[in-house]
């Protein structure tokens, strides 16, 4: 159950297994295994991904905090993903106004 939040948390976030290995120092083995539910969490590993992701603790216990995290971490990728396409179609237009 928490290794398949802590994965769910972590697609929201748009973030790959290698991407919240490297920003946490687990590697990407045990942190598959993590969220497979084939390895405990140790609460240093636990800390660590939380804050990488962003989000509190209550968001792994609180099925409410848990998709309020979920609605914020994809509302935070979809900004991300308008802000970089409106920088590219600047970047365009203003090369062919030159």
């Amino acid at each position: 159950m928490l290794g398949r939040r802590i994965r769910a948390l972590r697609i929201a976030a748009g973030v790959s297994q290698s991407e919240l290995a490297r920003e946490t120092g687990i590697d990407q083995p045990k942190l598959s295994r993590i969220e497979d539910g084939q390895r405990r969490i140790q609460a240093e590993e636990l800390l660590a991904i939380l804050q990488a992701l962003g989000v509190d603790a209550m968001a792994l216990s609180d099925p409410a905090a848990f998709e309020e995290a979920i609605d914020r971490l994809q509302r935070r990728q979809r900004e991300l993903l308008v802000a970089s396409f409106d920088g590219r179609y600047e970047r365009q237009v203003a090369a062919v106004a030159v």
